[in-house]
């Protein structure tokens, strides 16, 4: 090839890359202006407060508005509107967009919360590659540590946060993460909290405008308070939640949560709990996908109970069913171990809050068995005479070594233990 020809043809690619470039500062800019259009929450606003374009890079900034009167609806009360401002500078190359967000501390509720610290700032990043060829986002946020102060003295040492998200334009489909690894919180007046390694991972889609979790692993190490001015602690250890969904491809869904804890600790002048070995297994089957993205539209809004009902009429009108697959735990060495079904059928009459309330009475079933460990007289010595009793009347039933269990099932109207009839 010529001089020229590799002249020419390095000349034409410049451009061909130039002319990409601007396309995808433009579209980028575009798609922002036309996100902020369409925003349809009701909870709160969004405004283009300034912006500045160059020749391939922009610095826009965002103000977020949350109305009293919506927070004063959803039970939160504000003295005014609450104006949250976001800085955003991105510059475009051949589709692909890099973004860096921060949270402007100077004015609006950021600088609120800083005046209210004795920190100048709280150090963050917020990265965001957005590639308009494969339509897809990648974001990164970092929280780096930090020790923050009030005027009363009370202290609180931030460990680092870190989140991510890889999916697509709209953050409806896609993989997300969250690591927070510790905290440390003393009161002037008595009490401090830590906690340790708190994360979360997992993959959510979206179908009708409704974005949902298909599964999720969420797990926190330690959390614990103590005040020892008024005798009062607790802690959580090694907890953990496994949750997933599926049949969004069908007109009905389910769902199954499952919960783990090593131990929960409760202490005061009148409690003292140890409960160990929590297992949780409940899923929710055949819900009304329909009726599910109708009740998911109101979370964006203040809603009133007429509102509630008419949104869960599908919900209502098809019914579901779910299993209590494990429910475990150990409470100061006693142990209860259950399991169950449950169904509520189809009701197909007036959307009335009495009248579903008196179906639910009518048509609700439970099958449920739970089995007591024979120490709980010796633990619970307030509580023996009452399961005494009811195994006495043959609600409940003793094994040879004292084991207490017992069946209870409702059923049009009927609820017996232990195939016994009580109302």
């Amino acid at each position: 090839m010529t001089k020229n020809g590799i002249i020419g043809l390095s000349a034409g690619a410049i451009i061909v890359l130039g002319g990409l470039t601007f396309y995808t500062h433009s579209a980028f800019s575009s798609q922002i202006e036309q996100a902020i259009a369409e925003k349809d929450n009701a909870q709160y606003t969004v405004s283009i407060e300034s912006k500045e374009d160059g020749f391939l890079s922009s610095k826009v900034q965002y103000k977020f508005t949350l109305d009293k009167n919506i927070a004063a609806q959803m039970g939160t009360s504000l003295p005014s509107d609450v104006d949250f401002y976001i800085n955003h500078d991105y510059a475009s190359y051949p589709l692909l967009v890099d973004s860096k967000f921060t949270v402007d501390f100077t004015k609006g509720a950021g600088k609120e919360f800083i005046d209210a610290l004795t920190a100048d700032n709280l150090e963050h990043m917020v990265t965001l590659s957005t590639n308009l060829l494969t339509q897809s986002n990648a974001l990164d946020i970092e929280i780096l540590p930090a020790v923050l102060e009030d005027h009363a003295q009370n202290v609180v040492t931030l460990g680092s946060v870190k989140a991510s998200f890889d999916g697509d334009l709209a953050f409806s489909q896609g993989d997300f993460a969250f690591a927070f690894s510790e905290m440390d919180a003393q009161m002037k007046q008595g009490g401090s909290f830590q906690l340790k390694s708190l994360s979360s991972a997992g993959t959510i889609d979206s179908q009708s405008g409704f974005t949902f979790t298909k599964n999720s692993v969420s797990a926190l190490e330690e959390a614990s308070y103590k005040n020892d001015a008024v005798l009062e602690s607790w802690s959580v250890n090694h907890l953990s939640a496994i949750s997933s969904s599926k049949g969004f491809d069908t007109d009905v869904i389910s769902g199954e949560t499952k919960i783990a804890a090593q131990s929960v600790s409760v202490k005061n002048a009148l409690l003292n709990y140890m409960v160990t070995d929590t297992e949780i297994d409940l899923m929710v089957q055949n819900l009304d996908k329909a009726g599910i993205i109708e009740l998911n539209k109101l979370s964006s809004s203040a809603s009133q109970l007429p509102e509630i009902l008419a949104s869960t009429e599908g919900i209502i009108n098809r019914g579901f069913d779910g299993k209590i697959t494990k429910l475990k735990t150990t409470v100061n060495d006693v142990s209860l171990d259950s399991s169950g079904t449950f169904d509520f059928p189809a009701y197909t009459g007036e959307m009335n809050q009495q009248m579903i309330m008196m179906h639910v009475a009518q048509k609700f079933s439970l099958d449920y068995s739970a089995n007591l460990s024979n120490n709980y007289a010796e633990v619970f010595p307030q509580y023996a005479p009452m399961i005494d009793g009811l195994t006495a009347q043959g609600f409940a039933e003793k094994d040879q070594d004292g084991n207490v269990s017992t069946t209870i099932k409702i059923k049009d109207m009927a609820i017996t233990a232990n195939d016994k009839r009580i109302r």
